[in-house]
């Protein structure tokens, strides 16, 4: 298995993680292409090209444990802002509802990516 990738901005690990998690039940339904198209655009000015490159980066790396992903990545994750990281969560339950079905997968996946995301989030305060 290849090591996991690495990435140069917090919009190109977000699409990264929504395409992994899109194809991770092994293909990108039609109704799961729209939310991507739509939910990168919140992440990058050319969706379609950072989509393409997220592609190709997920095929290339032969599907890295998510959690070697996230760790690979944790300075990105600290330096992003709460609501880019809460924007990312909310952008991958939409990807992975969009088709209609859920599977254990999909699901075992955007735990370990909310896990990977929220550790850089402080807890809420008790009241």
């Amino acid at each position: 298995m290849s090591p996991a990738p690495t990435f140069k901005s917090f919009s190109d690990l977000a699409a990264y993680l929504m395409v992994y998690v899109a194809l991770v039940d092994g293909q990108v339904h039609y109704l799961e292409e729209a939310t991507l198209n739509d939910r990168v655009g919140q992440f990058c000015e050319d969706p379609d090209q950072a989509l393409l490159q997220a592609t190709q980066v997920v095929k290339a790396s032969t599907f890295a444990k998510i959690d070697e992903v996230m760790k690979a990545n944790e300075s990105l994750i600290r330096d992003s802002s709460y609501d880019e990281r809460m924007n990312l969560i909310e952008s991958l339950y939409s990807v992975i509802n969009s088709d209609g079905r859920v599977q254990e997968a999909e699901m075992q996946t955007l735990r370990a990516v909310r896990t990977g995301l929220e550790q850089f989030t402080a807890p809420a305060p008790t009241l």
